[in-house]
C-alpha cells in the first residue's frame, strides 16, 4: 500500500499505545473512590482536523501491448475536515469502564493529482475527498474527568477517483464517484473540563476498500483508498 500508509499505521499503533499507557499509569495512582464525574449521558458537538488519504491505482496490462507491464500510481491527498458529532455513554456503576456510540459527518477538502504511470511513463491519477462519516462503538476507561477510549465501527466517505494514461489511449480517462463504505478504528482522550463541556483529541484510521472504473476503451482501472483522521473536538454533555 506504500509508505506513507504504512507511516499513517505506524502513528496510530503508537498514539494508541501511549494512550493505553497512560491509562495504566492512572489505574495505578488513583484509588476509584477518588472518582467525581459520571460519564453517562447524550452529548453533540463539533471537531476541526487533518485528513490525509492514500490512494493506489492499478492499470492491467494494456492488451494492445502485450510486452507492457502493470501500470500503479500512488498519491496522498491532504486537507482538512470539520463537521458535527453526537453521541452517548454510559459508565457502568461504581466502575471507570465506559461503553458508547458515536455518529459524525465531516466536510473536507483536500485533492491531489499525481503524473507519470501509463504503459509508456505516461499519465495521471487524481483523488478528491469531499465528506465523511463515521458510524462507531466506543469503549474506554475513566479517570474521574479524564476518559481514555478506542473505538471501532463503520466509515463512509464522497470520493472521486480519476485516471489516464495517454501512451494507449490518449484523453481516455475512467472515473469513479460516490460514497464508499469501509471500516474505521483508533482511539483517543477526552476531558470534562466543566459538568457539561467536554473537550476531545483522537486519531483514526479508515479503510474504503477497493473499486474499479473502466475507460471508453475497456481498460479497467483499480483504485484502493484509505484515509488517517487527527482531530479535536468540543462537545455539550446533557
Amino acid at each position: 500500500m506504500g509508505e506513507f500508509t504504512l507511516r499513517k499505521k505506524s502513528v496510530l499503533v503508537r498514539h494508541l499505545l501511549a494512550t493505553a499507557a497512560v491509562v495504566a499509569l492512572v489505574y495505578a495512582c488513583e484509588p476509584a473512590s477518588a472518582q467525581t464525574f459520571n460519564w453517562t449521558g447524550p452529548y453533540v458537538g463539533v471537531n476541526l482536523g487533518y485528513i490525509g488519504a492514500m490512494t493506489d491505482t492499478t492499470w492491467p496490462q494494456s492488451v494492445s501491448i502485450p510486452q507492457s507491464s502493470i501500470s500503479r500510481q500512488s498519491q496522498t491527498t491532504q486537507g482538512i475536515l470539520a463537521g458535527l458529532t453526537g453521541g452517548y455513554s454510559y459508565q457502568f456503576p461504581g466502575s471507570h469502564f465506559v461503553i458508547g456510540g458515536e455518529a459524525d459527518i465531516d466536510v473536507a477538502s483536500g485533492s491531489k493529482q499525481s503524473a507519470g504511470g501509463g504503459f509508456d511513463g505516461e499519465g495521471f491519477s487524481k483523488t478528491k475527498i469531499a465528506s465523511m462519516g463515521t458510524f462507531r462503538g466506543r469503549f474506554g476507561y475513566a479517570a474521574d474527568r479524564a476518559l481514555f477510549f478506542g473505538t471501532a465501527g463503520l466509515a463512509l466517505s464522497k470520493i472521486t477517483n480519476t485516471a489516464n494514461i495517454f501512451g494507449d489511449f490518449a484523453g481516455d480517462t475512467a472515473h469513479k464517484s460516490g460514497w464508499r463504505a469501509g471500516w474505521v478504528a483508533g482511539g483517543g482522550m477526552e476531558y470534562a473540563v466543566t459538568n457539561n463541556c467536554i473537550l476531545k483529541i483522537e486519531a483514526l484510521y479508515a479503510d474504503f476498500g477497493k473499486t474499479k472504473a473502466a475507460n471508453s476503451s475497456g481498460c479497467v482501472a483499480s483504485f484502493k483508498n484509505t484515509a488517517f483522521v487527527t482531530r479535536v473536538g468540543a462537545a455539550w454533555k446533557f
